[in-house]
Order: structure tokens, then sequence, then C-alpha cells
């Protein structure tokens, strides 16, 4: 059995937040049966038929995952950086991360901006509606007019950071709330997305 002289990408894998990428291969025998190659980082057939043979697209698959689950993260884009933090201080809580974005912008307890929270409407294990943010907010600044800033232009968060290196912020994007100090942004586990969009904020000081 030889393989005929041409072959042709099948499939691209990848892998979100990876810097790799494999290709799969897809070539004829001469007897008109379909086998696989996979190679990485490049689109070369030439290389691919120096590669390992698969008789099905799935065993190839499975290989091109493998190899990219070892792969490194990419590099966050310049002037994101992040900093893990959680000031969760209560068992059993969920969908609070404008309660931990708060206590972080505002330098003050989990405990303290929970039970603030919790009087403005909000419902444990629950998110909180654009209208009780901004009345937590101004019960915390004590200004009755207080209330989160649509920016006038699209920003992501990279950018957004870049162009407040100094002073503390309540961020919020679609479905997420964070807070950005002096530059950095603070939330527990990964922001993950350096290129979302900011849909508000508020600048503590």
């Amino acid at each position: 059995m030889s393989i005929q002289s041409t072959i042709h990408a099948y499939a691209e894998c990848g892998r979100k937040g990876t810097q790799g990428k494999a290709i799969v291969w897809r070539a004829l025998t001469d007897d008109f049966k379909d086998v696989y190659y996979v190679t990485f980082n490049n689109k070369d057939e030439g290389l691919a038929l120096d590669s390992t043979q698969y008789d099905s697209f799935t065993s190839a698959k499975y290989t091109a995952h493998q190899w990219l689950l070892n792969q490194p993260r990419k590099a966050p884009p310049k002037g994101f950086q992040f900093a893990s933090a959680n000031p969760r201080t209560l068992d059993g809580e969920k969908n609070d991360c404008v309660v931990r974005a708060l206590s972080l912008a505002f330098n003050k307890p989990y405990e303290e901006i929970h039970a603030l929270c919790n009087k403005v409407g909000r419902t444990k294990g629950k998110g909180m509606r654009w209208g009780q943010v901004d009345l937590a907010i101004q019960e915390l600044t004590g200004n009755g007019l207080a209330k989160m800033d649509r920016p006038s232009r699209k920003q992501t968060f990279t950018t957004f950071a870049r162009d407040h290196k100094v002073g503390s912020y309540l961020v919020i994007k679609s479905g997420h709330a964070v807070a950005l100090i002096d530059g950095v942004f603070h939330d527990a586990g990964t922001v993950g997305q350096p290129r979302a969009i900011v849909k508000a904020v508020f600048k503590v000081k």
C-alpha cells in the first residue's frame, strides 16, 4: 500500500489560551483508503508525510489534542497584569463577584460588603443588578448620586488598565466584576479575558 502524492489539511486543532496549533492531514492510499497524519505548529504537507500515520481521524485528533494539553499558555497582552485575590470568608457563597470586587476595590472586609449588598437587595448565591451595585456604591461613598460610569469609548480590560495605572476601580464586563488596583486586576482564580470589553466602571480613589 502506497500513499498517493497529494494530501490536504483536514482539520486544524487548537486549544483556547494555548500557543500551539496542530494540523490533521488526510491522504488517500493507492487502494483508496483514507489515512491521517498530524503536524504541529505548521502547515507543511511535506513534513506531514514524515509523521506517524493513523488509520482514523479520531486517532489523529486524539494525538493532536494530547499534544495541545502540554503546550504553554499564551502570554497575556502587554499591559495586562493579574493578581489572584479572593476575600470571600463565607462558606456556601457563589455568584458573588461584585461583593468580592467591592471588597477589594474599597479595601473593606468581605463580611462588611456582603452585609451591605444584602441590604441593597442582593440574594445569597445570586448576582447583582446594575441598580443594586449603584446603591452599594452610594452606601460606601456616602454620595447618594454616585453610580457606575459607562465608558464613552470601547475599551478592553488591557487598554483600560494601560490608561488607569493609578487608583482603585470596580470594573464590570458582561457577567463578571473585578477590581483594578494601580493597574493590576484582582480577582479569584483568573480574569482569563484580557480582551473582554469594559461595560461599566466606578473609580473608588
